[in-house]
């Protein structure tokens, strides 16, 4: 529920091209994350020793920060007060119950696609837990290493979103084709930089996570 409120202000904080309010919340619960692991994990500052689950702990209490800080910046800030005082009004809220249908025929697309996507992601580590620890270990670090630049390409992706929805409701259509064209060119570039870079340190950057030599060779492995 926690990811789904923060996401939901996201994504509305994005469509106003304000992209640096939500950027500064991650960042800042996922500091508060690493801190809470360390209490929660090896039993810091008093706390249990709680492994696997301190994990689970850490992470729950730090997307309900993320969630806190996505509400209180929506209610205080004044990049939001417009859209807080059209959203008490009548024609506001007649707005609101007729465009329902169309966000939830939009958004129910979307959110089938992502609930694939994270279940195939939940099943390959589920099965690679089948095989063995060491496997779980290299598939996890390939996985993480494929999830940082994924995010990078993400990134990209949704500037050229946002740009070119300003650019259509503008009515500059072919500006708005030029911008798409031109972030796919970036990503399609920053994606052929990127495997020259795993496939040729393939097997030095897995010591970023871990020594062992039996990890290390077969996250080399997976990342190729």
């Amino acid at each position: 529920i926690f990811r789904i409120w923060f996401g939901t202000f996201k994504q509305l904080a994005e469509a106003l091209s304000n992209t640096r309010v939500a950027m500064i919340i991650n960042i800042g619960t996922n500091v508060l994350n690493i801190a809470l692991n360390w209490v929660f994990i090896h039993g810091n500052l008093g706390a249990p020793a709680l492994g696997a689950e301190g994990a689970g702990l850490a992470t729950f209490l730090a997307r309900g920060c993320a969630a806190g800080a996505a509400w209180w910046v929506y209610r205080t800030s004044d990049f939001f007060r417009n859209l807080r005082t059209a959203m008490h009004t009548t024609e506001a809220r007649a707005e609101l119950r007729r465009t329902m249908a169309m966000v939830f025929r939009t958004g129910t697309g979307i959110g089938l696609q992502i609930v694939v996507e994270v279940l195939g992601f939940a099943s390959g580590a589920l099965m690679m837990g089948w095989i063995g620890a060491t496997a779980l270990a290299a598939h996890t670090i390939a996985l993480n290493m494929a999830s940082i630049t994924f995010m990078i390409a993400l990134g990209l992706g949704s500037a050229a979103t946002i740009l070119v929805s300003n650019l259509r409701g503008e009515g500059r259509f072919d500006q708005a084709a030029a911008a798409g064209r031109t972030a796919l060119t970036m990503v399609l570039l920053y994606e052929v930089m990127v495997v020259v870079v795993y496939a040729t340190l393939r097997w030095q950057l897995p010591h970023l996570y871990v020594q062992d030599p039996t990890v290390i060779d077969l996250a080399a492995t997976l990342l190729l």
